[in-house]
């Protein structure tokens, strides 16, 4: 199978059936987000060490495959009939959304993205994932649309929304510094305590204190 087409296509594709289409056509423009949300995910599952985390991100690609290439197929019920996405794909997730979320404390405040890298990984895919939400609805006022394909980036934007727990990792926040006393070399001071391995220095005290 080869990546080119050797045709200089001028700005145009072909959907599944053979239709050719505009690049920018909102198919093309839908499963296109789908595939860059299944390449962040699977950067997020690379930094992730848990194996159970990392099988329900690999299910969770498998899906979207699925979902890109419906939407790739423009509405032909011939080839949805071949590839499909039905409830249990939903519950599934929905399962272990609800799994994970029981680690969570109670959400009072709008999250911050950032604060770790896989975090801050979790936050790009749920932001890609409601970007692919909003191609997808807009494209089913142009051709029905299985509902479960919406309903299926619901709730992978719910699972990537939870920015994984720390029972899961083991960490969910950047590794404090240890703090250590040590002599201060500028002001001479034994009392001064310096960031390990960081270069701040804090709460100098010296002899004129």
């Amino acid at each position: 199978m080869k990546i080119y087409s050797k045709k200089g296509d001028k700005g145009k594709t072909s959907l599944i059936g053979g239709k050719i289409v505009d690049k920018h056509n909102l198919s093309v423009d839908a499963y296109g987000t789908i595939d860059e949300l299944n390449s962040f995910i699977g950067l997020l599952k690379d930094y992730v060490e848990d194996k159970k985390i990392k099988k329900v991100l690999h299910n969770i690609q498998l899906k979207l495959f699925s979902v890109g290439s419906i939407l790739a197929s423009a509405g032909d019920n011939n080839f949805s009939e071949k590839v499909s996405i039905e409830k249990k794909d939903i519950e599934d997730i929905e399962s272990n959304i609800d799994n994970m979320n029981d680690h969570l404390p109670k959400l009072k405040n709008f999250i911050i993205p950032g604060g770790h890298k896989i975090s801050s990984y979790c936050h790009v895919c749920r932001s890609i994932c409601r970007r692919a939400e909003r191609k997808i609805s807009e494209l089913n006022n142009h051709y029905q649309i299985n509902p479960y394909i919406l309903s299926s980036t619901e709730a992978i934007r719910g699972t990537t929304s939870l920015g994984f727990p720390k029972p899961y990792f083991g960490y969910a926040s950047p590794p404090k510094i240890p703090k250590t006393k040590a002599k201060c070399h500028t002001c001479n001071s034994a009392n001064a305590e310096i960031m390990n391995k960081s270069g701040k220095v804090g709460n100098i005290k010296t002899k004129s204190d």
